[in-house]
């Protein structure tokens, strides 16, 4: 396994590598001048000024030389700094993980265990008007857009009925409280949770449909177990690893967040701080973001593949 690992890193290391050159091209193609954008209107746009700020953020550097002082440093940990505010971006970063971790890491969890639980329910009971039910209503949820279903739960529950706030993750000019931050995570954290549990229960029936029948359950059955320990110890085990797959893609966003519900409800994560990045044109911040979430993507692909080994003895890696 030591092997498989340290093999997996040294491939990965041109991926990165790749990833890191598509994604400073593409910054660097970003129409506009990011100099002018910092500028506001109200400030004169001399030339002079232009120019000596572009020397001061290395703008007028070959592409090439470029890239190359930025991917030193980011080898070194120095993110940069932020075009707009001037702050260290890994400090502007690290303010808004707690943030989308919370809502993330709430909404992945109880969209993973409700997801599984209704998908093996409705494999056990394939063809029952239960199944026919949360088929349709899992269609639903997987067509509804995620903007749309936001804003309805907004006007329903905050400005109709008035139960919970409408964005932030506090509420402003009051002191922090427990209860006042899951008032304020309800909302965005229903609204993955209604997106992501259809996903994770389709996976799971279409999975345990597959192995419920296999040679290997029948014969647990005709062994005398019972059908439970059959479900558990035979069928459940082997039906994870496609569930598993779905997970690891969706670990990632456990950094980078969900940019539209964060941006719907003002949720104060790394999305939220992705989209005020690209509307300020503060691309340094853009490429910190986008390069630890591909960075998060090998490392999340290669915990898939380890957690694969642990749930199907049958998998072994060299």
């Amino acid at each position: 396994m030591s092997k498989y690992v340290l093999r997996r890193l040294l491939i990965n290391i041109p991926v990165l590598l790749g990833v890191t050159l598509v994604i400073f091209a593409l910054a660097s193609a970003m129409p506009g001048d990011a100099v002018v954008a910092m500028i506001s209107d109200e400030s004169p746009l001399a030339e002079d000024l232009i120019a000596i700020r572009r020397g001061q953020l290395g703008l007028d550097d070959p592409v090439p030389v470029q890239y190359v002082r930025w991917i030193i440093n980011v080898l070194r940990g120095n993110l940069g700094y932020s075009y707009v505010s001037g702050t260290p971006i890994s400090a502007m970063i690290l303010d808004r993980v707690p943030a989308t971790v919370q809502l993330m890491g709430t909404s992945l969890v109880i969209a993973v265990i409700l997801g599984c639980m209704l998908g093996i329910v409705i494999a056990v009971r394939r063809a029952s008007w239960l199944d026919y039910m949360l088929t349709v209503m899992s269609f639903v949820g997987l067509s509804v857009p995620v903007f749309f279903l936001g804003m309805v739960l907004v006007y329903v529950f905050s400005l109709r009925l008035g139960w919970l706030p409408t964005s932030g993750r506090v509420t402003a000019g009051e002191q922090y409280s427990f209860v006042d931050n899951l008032r304020h995570l309800i909302l965005p954290a229903t609204c993955l949770v209604l997106v992501r549990t259809p996903l994770f229960m389709r996976h799971m029936r279409a999975s345990m449909l597959e192995v419920i029948n296999n040679d290997y359950t029948r014969t647990a059955r005709g062994k005398g177990l019972r059908e439970r320990t059959v479900l558990v110890r035979h069928v459940l085990r082997n039906a994870l690893i496609p569930v598993i797959t779905v997970v690891g893609v969706t670990l990632p966003a456990l950094f980078s967040g969900a940019i539209i519900v964060e941006t719907v409800f003002q949720w104060p994560g790394i999305g939220l701080l992705y989209i005020n990045a690209i509307t300020q044109r503060d691309i340094p911040v853009l490429m910190s973001i986008t390069t630890i979430t591909a960075v998060l993507v090998v490392f999340s692909n290669l915990l898939t593949d380890i957690v694969y080994s642990v749930v199907d003895p049958r998998i072994r890696y060299s």
